[in-house]
């Protein structure tokens, strides 16, 4: 059954072709329409893999190989370190995996995710070796900035104490830092004074 709306072949039955009947078969509006929308999406498809490849492409004339066994620095966000940390992670290659990407491994553990070649800078000389890498171990980026940080990584230590923060229940006590101005503890707060004894639950 072939019905004609406005000018438009349109198949009553299964919206495919028109019955064989007619001299110059063709398609009805709906059928038409999801044709030109299949191909544009494999035209979209074929762009977008050659618009990959040459993104790629020059990633590679831009960034050397790098090799396992090289000591590279993985930037670490501002999120994820405090204001005066150290700005990169020192890590080295354990692996070369397909497609570009790169295994690290640092001295508290491996990195949980792989890592491409514009995400890291290899460093001149050899800072670390592979045997100095903790292999039975997955850390993420914040872990090992906050086992590098010189303080106590990403954010401030703060408590609001009522009684002296001389156990656990003291976020800057179970920390094993002092309580500072940003505290909001008693008057009686025994843990700001250089003698505070962490090891006293």
């Amino acid at each position: 059954m072939t019905i004609s709306i406005v000018g438009h072949f349109v198949n009553g039955q299964c919206c495919s072709t028109v019955n064989d009947n007619v001299d110059d078969p063709v398609l009805c509006c709906l059928c038409n329409r999801n044709q030109s929308i299949q191909a544009e999406r494999r035209e979209s498809k074929i762009q977008q893999e050659k618009q990959a490849k040459k993104m790629k492409d020059k990633s590679v004339q831009r960034f050397k190989p790098a090799l396992a066994g090289d000591t590279v620095m993985v930037p670490i966000p501002l999120v994820d370190r405090g204001r005066a940390e150290f700005a990169n992670a020192k890590a080295i290659i354990t692996e070369t995996m397909d497609g570009g990407t790169y295994k690290l491994g640092t001295k508290h553990g491996l990195l949980k995710q792989v890592y491409s070649r514009n995400q890291f800078t290899v460093c001149a000389e050899k800072f670390m070796s592979l045997e100095e890498v903790v292999k039975d171990r997955e850390v993420s980026l914040r872990e090992v900035a906050i086992a590098d940080s010189m303080g106590h990584g990403q954010g401030i230590s703060k408590c609001s104490c009522t009684q002296s923060c001389r156990n656990r229940r003291c976020k800057c006590f179970k920390n094993e830092v002092l309580c500072n101005s940003r505290c909001k503890c008693s008057n009686s707060c025994s843990n700001k004074s250089d003698n505070a004894n962490f090891d006293n639950c």
